[in-house]
């Protein structure tokens, strides 16, 4: 995969997905969505 982000700590996956690298985050039981993207049910 081209551009496939990797982090080591759950720092690192929040600061990916705060640089906006990230649009969902998922860790454990907790889900992060940037809001620009539309969720649809």
């Amino acid at each position: 995969m081209n551009e496939e982000l990797i982090v080591c700590t759950p720092k690192d996956a929040i600061q990916a997905f705060m640089r906006n690298s990230v649009d969902i985050l998922v860790m454990d039981n907790f889900v992060l969505v940037d809001k620009d993207i539309e969720i649809f049910d």
